[in-house]
This record gives structure tokens, sequence and C-alpha cells, in this order.
């Protein structure tokens, strides 16, 4: 629900519906007064392709009044910054990483060896280990406890506008959040 509201109040700032955006903006603040709009974070969930209609999105999500935390900049999830399997396999396997996941605070290192062993350790408490290969262009993890164990594949983003010290030169959006990460060695 909140996804989807969030989308439809962007919308209908966009069609000049000021009055439907700001009812629906009202609505939310109601029901879900704690949760602030990242526009770095939530972006991964509009497959918009083109980079003009993204800009023209953000910046009406930001006018439609929804409660949002710096920083105001987001990610472009785009087609031509995609990397195929092959790049991915180059940039990940047998390397280490280190990343963050956008919007919880939360994050650590990730070495995988050239076969595919991975091992990732947050930088609070926890490690776990598992699996990791590429499957039709994405890469694909399976860990002991992570995710309940199940595997999961997800796409991989060059992010342009990305540095080492912001721990972001790579993106990886999934259902449920959005990891940024960097290559250390």
């Amino acid at each position: 629900m909140l996804e989807p509201a969030q989308f439809l109040a962007a919308t209908y700032t966009l069609l000049e519906r000021d009055e439907d955006a700001g009812r629906l903006v009202d609505r939310l603040h109601r029901e879900f007064p704690a949760i602030p709009w990242l526009p770095r974070w939530a972006v991964r969930s509009f497959p918009i392709k083109d980079p003009k209609i993204l800009d023209r999105f953000v910046v009406n999500f930001l006018k439609s009044g929804l409660p949002t935390t710096p920083p105001f900049s987001y990610y472009k999830i785009l087609d031509e910054n995609r990397l195929s399997g092959e790049q991915i396999r180059t940039l990940v396997f047998g390397r280490k990483v280190i990343g963050l996941e956008v919007g919880f605070g939360s994050g650590g290192w990730l070495e995988r060896s050239p076969d595919g062993k991975a091992n990732f350790r947050r930088f609070i408490t926890g490690s776990d280990s598992g699996k990791s290969w590429i499957e039709n262009d994405l890469l694909c993890d399976q860990w002991q406890e992570r995710f309940g164990g199940h595997k999961i594949c997800y796409p991989v983003f060059r992010n342009p506008e990305g540095t080492p010290e912001n721990k972001d030169e790579y993106l990886i959006p999934y259902t449920w959040g959005m990891f940024t990460f960097s290559v250390l060695d």
C-alpha cells in the first residue's frame, strides 16, 4: 500500500492535481506517521527507464509534501548502468567489497572466492557464509542464515555518481531495500 500510494501522490502532482496529492499525503501522514520517504532508497521500486522522466518524478514526489529525509539525491537505476553477468563476475568474485544497506544504516564486508564461496561480516555484529553464482546476468547468493537461507538473485548497477568514500560505486536493488558497495581489493 505505501509505495503505490507514494507513486500515486507524485503522479497527482505531476498531473497538477495538487488537491488530490494533498489529500493522499494527509492520509499517508495519518496511517504511516513515522515513515519518511528516502529518494535514494525508494526509486528502486519505480522502474522508470528515461532519466528525464525519473528526474521529473522525484521533483514531483518532493513537491507532493510526503515526509522526506536527506539526502534528496537519488540513485539512477538505469539500463545503461546495468552490469552483465561477466562484468559482475569480474567485479566481485575473488574480491572483497564493503557496503551499506540504504535506509537501514547497516552494512558490512562481503568476500567471494573465485569459485563462489562467500562470507559476510556486518559492521556491528554477526556474520554468515554461503555461496554465490551468476544466473541470467544476475548475482545470486544463498546464505546459511541471511534471507532465511533462500536463494536470492539481483541485478547490479554501476553508480556514475558513487564514490569509494560513500561505499556506493555499485548498486544492488532488491525487493525491500538497496545495497550499495565499493570494491576494496
